[in-house]
């Protein structure tokens, strides 16, 4: 991969290369004084490994068994020199550094910039290089520029040695951690000409650590390559042909859980050359690529040895892993004394007697320019550092248990990336000409796309869709743990919230009891599915058949402390497949806004609610299978930002990864673009900055930001001052249309400015804030409308398409009270905190004033002048007594509840912010209105019209936002203010908690253009 990291700190203290070159059989060796040999050993809790210069070498490394013993699992040598004499005589390479070009080259040559460069030849007898040539980097001795308790850092400067043009700082810094992890970061900074590099770690382990006759070889352990569905096919004497092969069906596939070596070894005859049986061949890593990722680094092995119980996990950032079972090894050179466990013999590594593991990019790249791999390879004075990124992880595991876990895991074991190149080229789900460059690979989590169709037992649930056994890994990796937390604490977080709030027992305990009748009616007649037909009580799949009201519900369970329903939905979720399809049409694909702010931000709340510490204790397995399905599903909604803007499209093909656009034609000109609007492009920001957070991949962050920025920098410039309108170009970026205002097309984008400011008040968050409050200015000066005969009733209007003030507001507006409550408390802003009661009151004020006590999609007003939505109104009859009764009016048969929030949204946050009990009284009235007109005997409904008795009739529709956001919102009302306090949790737009960086939530991390009846974007 690449990385603009500033790795440039051993420049000042690193020292000429060694003078003298040549290679075992044909040029004198450099001469090395006692200090190339000289150990340096570090140390974390439960690991210490010994270092030497001479190839910036691991030599030692320590780890506890299943007993509590120290075994050690690297092979080489005890005492230093011996690595010289190895180079001379053996040249294993045990446990250096390999470079400036790791594996083969072909014919010792390639050419770059039209110059062809020779290496030197010094495999199978002079016809290919091999790691660097004669006198590689593992013969080199490297600088200690730095050395502490648990680190050390080498550094070594290749001025064009060996033949290679261009010269090289190189920089190694090694780190334990007490975790029981070992980190290692090769940074190579090319200083002048373009040259190839790519440096790796050749560690000989054996987990087993020669413990007994068992452990003497590693065909006992098992090996998974969880990501290695395809590999770099090559000639007889391993030089690649240019041709990539598939795993399955191969003794190269690694790819189940659980797979012994030694049940691999004998169909692998000829893999590793001309009569060769055992495995030296490079596995190419296949993660989920989109555009604009940044130092991503992934799980891509797991080892595991019987005889010790000794696990290790391999993250790193590179495209491909080379695995060598010590084929050619034959029993001649002695393990180290401390692998001497044998009693009345000594034990010498035989052949199969240890495994190879090198992190690194496709083998001889610099020869196969088809696989366009020059931008993970080639580097010059022009280009940022090359990084070679790898974390090895040690723990122990027991043998009965470890059996277990594969076993369950193993049965009828499906392949995990189904969308991965057939054809063995380019990226999976990519066409082939595209294979993107390391800055854009993605972070994906431990056990990405595994998944079994072993059918797991469920209190519950048995989804038809996904009942499949979620991926257990033994050690979880990275990016699966989040910074521990403490809700109940808001840290330095600023204070938002009143000290007048007042639980309510007896009214949170209704409201809970509400979400069980629906809950209830759901598990009884839709299990599994996305949403319940409250009518004709069974269940409907219109978002993927993935479970979406389980996992949009899940953290109000955990709010409301439902542990049983959690544990089961918990369970549900591990064994959703986020990669697959079903119940979409080939061209409508999954609508990304829809998919990010229920599904992904159910994940993310879920997680960050129970890992707070607050909520209870659950499977920590299964509650770490949230972020990784949260971190599967953005890199497949990622592919919907594949547009040549940047921008997102509408949807995603999910098949085909591919955007899915929609269209918007101007009713002037008569042209036609691919759109997408203002809402679906700038609600991301919570849910991805969150996830770069949790992972430790920023590109998350950065895709959306990239994004966002054509939004706070709008072209044209909107009607008013940052209103911009709700059409966007997804080819240019361009903003197509002029209604401006806080309505569905354009309102969540305005709403996470100001939270994402809360969340991360970073440098771009700030602009995100300067952005907003500037809007909400022209809001005020520009919006704020007093109907006729109300004088103390505000409404907010939006704009037309044209850009003029239209007296017209939609239910989906209703959330900026509750944003300006929120960012004038923030910003100790008074106006703006009186323009969110205010606004609040106002929608407050038609649920109040209606026959249902419940509130339309949408309303106009008479305005002073006279002036109203349509001039039609101005002599109809109905409408002009009802503005005169209540102010407001109901245009155009839009008088529908479709379980929308966004009221009592605004009602919970002006509770929360001013202490006012008005407002906690305000959402019991609403709670009831709903109780008295949504509610059946089986489960709630939606209401077809508030302004006639009981609704006028019963919709069939129950959204799964009814219980993320109505009875949340309605619950958090009514329960104590330290639950999710407003100033340490930030909610997306669907009602997900986030943790705020400032309470320790940090790292160290639709309709598609045209508003739906029943949600709003």
């Amino acid at each position: 991969m690449r990385s603009s990291a500033s790795c440039l700190l051993a420049v000042a203290t690193v020292v000429s290369a060694q003078s003298g070159c040549g290679g075992a059989t044909s040029a004198p060796y450099p001469e090395f004084s006692g200090d190339a040999f000289k150990p340096y050993t570090i140390t974390a809790e439960g690991i210490n490994a010994t270092f030497i210069p001479y190839g910036a070498r691991l030599t030692h490394l320590y780890v506890p068994d299943k007993d509590g013993n120290p075994q050690d699992v690297a092979v080489g040598y005890d005492e230093g020199a011996r690595y010289r004499e190895d180079s001379e005589t053996n040249h294993t390479f045990f446990g250096c550094i390999v470079g400036r070009y790791a594996n083969r080259i072909r014919n010792g040559t390639f050419t770059l910039d039209g110059e062809t460069s020779d290496i030197p030849k010094n495999e199978h007898d002079g016809i290919n290089t091999l790691h660097g040539g004669d006198v590689g980097y593992d013969q080199r001795n490297w600088t200690v520029v730095s050395h502490t308790n648990n680190s050390i850092t080498f550094s070594f400067y290749d001025a064009g040695l060996e033949g290679f043009p261009g010269d090289v700082l190189n920089v190694a810094t090694y780190t334990l951690e007490d975790d029981r992890s070992w980190t290692s970061r090769l940074v190579s900074i090319p200083i002048n000409d373009a040259t190839p590099i790519m440096l790796s770690n050749h560690v000989y382990w054996n987990l087993g650590a020669y413990v007994n006759e068992d452990a003497k070889t590693i065909l006992n352990d098992t090996l998974e390559l969880p990501y290695a569905k395809r590999y770099i096919q090559t000639d007889g004497i391993l030089i690649p042909n240019g041709s990539i092969g598939l795993t399955e069906g191969t003794g190269l596939d690694f790819t189940k859980p659980g797979t012994v070596i030694g049940d691999n070894i004998p169909n692998t005859e000829g893999a590793c050359g001309t009569g060769c049986t055992g495995v030296d061949n490079a596995f190419i890593t296949d993660r989920s690529p989109y555009a604009a990722q940044k130092d991503p680094s992934l799980e891509v092995l797991k080892l595991w040895s019987p005889a010790t119980g000794i696990h290790l996990a391999v993250e790193t950032d590179q495209n491909g892993v080379q695995i060598y079972t010590c084929n050619g090894q034959n029993g001649t050179i002695p393990v180290k004394q401390s692998q001497q466990h044998i009693e009345g013999s000594t034990t010498y590594v035989e052949k199969y007697g240890c495994i190879v593991i090198e992190t690194q990019d496709w083998i001889d790249g610099v020869n196969n320019p088809a696989w366009a791999r020059q931008d993970y390879q080639i580097g010059s004075s022009t280009t940022p550092p090359i990084v070679n990124y790898a974390k090895f992880k040690f723990s122990v595991v027991d043998n009965y248990a470890f059996a277990i876990y594969f076993f369950a895991i193993a049965v009828d074991y499906q392949q995990m990336l189904a969308s991965t190149a057939k054809d063995g080229t380019g990226s999976p789900g990519l066409p082939a000409a595209y294979s993107p460059p390391p800055s854009q690979q993605p972070a994906a989590p431990n056990g990405y796309g595994q998944q079994s169709t072993l059918t797991i037992t469920r209190t519950v649930y048995n989804n038809p869709a996904a009942t499949k056994a979620p991926p257990a890994p033994p050690v979880p990796s990275k990016n699966t743990t989040s910074p521990t937390s403490n809700s109940n604490s808001t840290g330095s977080c600023k204070n938002v919230q009143s000290s007048k709030i007042r639980a309510d027992e007896t009214r949170a305990a209704a409201v809970k009891e509400a979400f069980l009748h629906g809950w209830n009616a759901y598990v009884k007649y839709a299990n599994g599915f996305d949403e319940l037909a409250p009518l004709a009580l069974n269940g409907t799949n219109s978002r993927y058949g993935w479970g979406l009201t389980i996992v949009d519900s899940i953290d109000t369970a955990i709010i409301m402390g439902l542990t049983d329903i959690v544990n089961d939905m918990l369970d549900f979720i591990s064994g959703v497949d986020f990669t697959k399809t079903e119940f979409v049409e080939a061209d409508e694909g999954v609508n990304l806004f829809e998919t990010n702010i229920r599904y992904i931000g159910g994940l993310l709340g879920a997680y960050d609610l129970i890992k707070s510490g607050q909520f209870g204790t659950y499977d920590q397995q299964k509650v770490d299978m949230l972020l990784t399905q949260a971190t599967i599903l953005a890199d497949k909604v990622a592919y919907g930002f594949n547009t040549p803007s940047g921008l997102p499209a509408t949807s995603a093909n999910f098949t085909s990864n591919e955007p899915v656009y929609d269209t918007y034609t101007d009713p002037v000109t008569n042209t036609t673009y691919n759109s997408t609007n203002a809402a679906s492009i700038g609600t991301f920001l919570l849910e991805w900055g969150r996830l770069s957070d949790l992972t430790g991949n920023s590109s998350y962050r950065e895709i959306v930001e990239k994004a966002d920025s054509y939004l706070i920098n709008p072209s044209p410039a909107p009607a008013l001052t940052n209103l911009i309108g709700t059409q966007f170009d997804v080819e240019t970026g361009n903003m197509l249309t002029k209604d401006g205002g806080w309505q569905a097309g354009v309102d969540s984008f305005l709403e996470y400015l100001i939270k994402y400011y809360q969340y991360s008040p970073s440098n771009v968050a700030q602009q995100y804030k300067d952005f907003w409050v500037k809007a909400t200015q022209t809001t005020i000066d520009n919006l704020v409308i007093h109907p006729r005969g109300f004088n103390q009733l505000s409404f907010v209007s939006r704009l037309s398409e044209n850009g003029t003030v239209d007296n017209l507001a939609d239910d989906f507006s209703c959330f900026a009270g509750g944003n300006w409550l929120l960012g004038g408390a923030l910003l100790d802003d008074p106006k703006i905190t009186q323009l969110g009661v205010d606004w609040t009151a106002g929608c407050y004020h038609l649920y109040n004033t209606s026959t249902t006590g419940l509130g339309p999609l949408t309303w106009s007003w008479f305005d002073q002048q006279g002036n109203t939505v349509n001039k039609n109104f101005q002599n109809d009859a109905a409408a002009l007594r009802s503005a005169a009764a209540r102010g407001w009016f109901i245009p155009n048969n839009l008088e529908d509840w479709f379980s929308r929030p966004e009221p009592l949204e605004s009602v919970f946050y002006a509770y929360r912010i001013t202490g006012d009990q008005k407002w906690a009284d305000a959402n019991w009235r609403i709670f009831q209105a709903i109780n008295t007109t949504a509610r059946t005997a089986e489960a709630f409904a939606a209401v077809n019209n508030v302004d006639m008795p009981y609704g006028g009739s019963l919709s069939n529709n129950l959204d799964s936002f009814f219980f993320a956001e109505v009875l949340k919102y309605l619950y958090l009302t009514f329960v104590d203010g330290s639950v999710v306090d407003l100033s340490a949790w930030v909610f997306n737009t669907e009602a997900h908690p986030l943790q705020a960086q400032c309470a320790g939530g940090g790292s160290g991390k639709q309709t598609t253009g045209r508003p739906s009846p029943s949600r709003r974007q």
